[in-house]
């Protein structure tokens, strides 16, 4: 068996509650055979595996390493030494590049870029190196009409300025136009670089103090015609400009990516998405390991399956799946009892790390087309009776009656708690000088 958790500490206990579960079950049994079931069980209980996906990776990896070409003395990364080689990598690539004067490294200066300013972009690009990244090289865009634009809106703003700094200083609009007016006099607006230079400068909000300027109508006047340009000048050029860039960044950034991913390799170091991403590509690849696997683990739960990325669930459906030849993880039919998954798409809360809805409704198929069931989870263990009622209106009111592609469907919570005289109050505080935390802390603890 195999127990796939989030986190070790939730495996621990889920290990401790089956073992618990065997022994009451084994204590309770009158019947010989299944006493002697019930025991073996328990002899070989750590032959369950229980743990992250990303330690069950490690696991089928150091297994057949020669297969994964693989050192099978490789080093685990945890996620602090992973983002530590990562930002040393990126230093490292900037240095030699710039060092050597590669003409990636001058186009991005060319630009007005900061080549060391792009490791935010590095950074996304080497934690999911799976997902290629788009590289179309764009024609240079014409702002030629815009930069006209701009010099006019310049002037105009220019000259629509106080000629004396207010008595409380200039308001936000104000400075961001004498900022804009004053690089443009330094700058030539006929080059796309210091055009968009004094574009970001101007992409600001440019509030407004009425009595700065020299009358109220003026002020309105200035912050619609602000607004304006930055709708129809500034957002557009902008978004032109990073689509023209975006070829250039990337070209910068993959090999710096690729370079990360070498120094890894030849030092047999392992971060938690090579773990994935290797373990799918031994089981995608090699039948004969995929059938092996298959027949050492033949029941695996995966729970917060809502948490789970398209590569984990890819690792989930090899193991589980009827054809051990079937190379496609969407085409995948389950053997019946294989796998027992849990989740709730409600509580999914890391989109930002590739796992969301579409992944679940996608295993969801999977599994009804494989004859699998799916019980949904109404049975609340944690909340009293009235938490339960007071919730289930608004979730009713913001769910829809049926899942959507984006949305699960509303169910009933339904409390597993029989407890009465409890529920959600409201505590009115009247206004406490100066928001005195301790005089509020203990007014709440007097009325509770």
């Amino acid at each position: 068996m195999v127990a796939v958790t989030f986190t070790r500490k939730a495996a621990a206990e889920l290990k401790g509650k089956f073992q618990i579960a065997l022994e009451k079950a084994f204590a309770g049994e009158i019947k010989p055979e299944k006493r002697n079931q019930y025991q073996h069980a328990l002899a070989k209980l750590e032959l369950l595996f229980a743990g992250t996906i990303h330690s069950f990776c490690a696991r089928l990896l150091r297994e057949r390493p020669i297969e994964a070409r693989l050192d099978p003395d490789f080093e685990e990364l945890d996620d602090v030494e992973s983002i530590m080689l990562r930002d040393r990598c990126w230093g490292e690539y900037l240095e030699g590049i710039q060092a050597e004067g590669a003409p990636i490294f001058e186009k991005i200066l060319e630009l007005g870029l900061d080549p060391a300013q792009l490791i935010d972009i590095y950074q996304k690009a080497a934690l999911y190196p799976e997902v290629e990244a788009v590289r179309n090289e764009l024609s240079p865009p014409n702002f030629s009409q815009e930069k006209r634009r701009l010099k006019k809106y310049l002037g105009q703003s220019w000259k629509a300025l106080p000629k004396n700094a207010p008595d409380k200083g200039w308001d936000a609009l104000q400075t961001i136009i004498r900022q804009a007016w004053l690089r443009s006099q330094y700058l030539n607006l006929d080059k796309d670089q210091d055009f968009i230079t004094v574009l970001v400068g101007l992409d600001k909000s440019g509030g407004i103090v009425q009595n700065r300027w020299s009358s109220k109508e003026i002020s309105k006047e200035q912050k619609e015609n602000f607004d304006e340009f930055r709708k129809d000048v500034i957002a557009p050029c902008l978004k032109q400009w990073q689509k023209y860039c975006h070829y250039f960044i990337m070209n910068l950034v993959m090999p710096a990516v690729a370079y990360f991913k070498d120094v890894r390799e030849k030092n047999s170091l392992m971060d938690y998405q090579d773990l994935l991403l290797r373990s799918a590509e031994l089981l995608r690849n090699n039948f004969e390991v995929r059938e092996y696997f298959q027949k050492r683990f033949t029941h695996i739960l995966v729970d917060e399956f809502q948490d789970t990325d398209p590569i984990q669930a890819e690792v989930i459906l090899y193991l589980s799946g009827e054809d051990f030849k079937e190379t496609a993880w969407q085409k995948t039919k389950i053997k019946p009892g294989a796998l027992f998954i849990v989740g709730d798409p409600k509580q999914s809360i890391y989109r930002f790390r590739r796992a969301d809805i579409d992944i679940y409704n996608e295993m969801k198929r999977i599994i009804r087309e494989s004859n699998g069931q799916i019980v949904p989870l109404t049975t609340n263990f944690r909340s009293t009776p009235a938490v339960c009622d007071w919730v289930n209106p608004i979730f009713k009111a913001k769910f829809p009656k049926t899942a959507t592609q984006y949305q699960p469907a509303f169910e009933q919570l339904v409390p597993f708690k029989n407890i009465t005289g409890s529920g959600v109050k409201k505590i009115s505080i009247d206004k406490v000088f100066r928001h005195n935390q301790r005089e509020i802390a203990t007014f709440i603890c007097r009325m509770a």
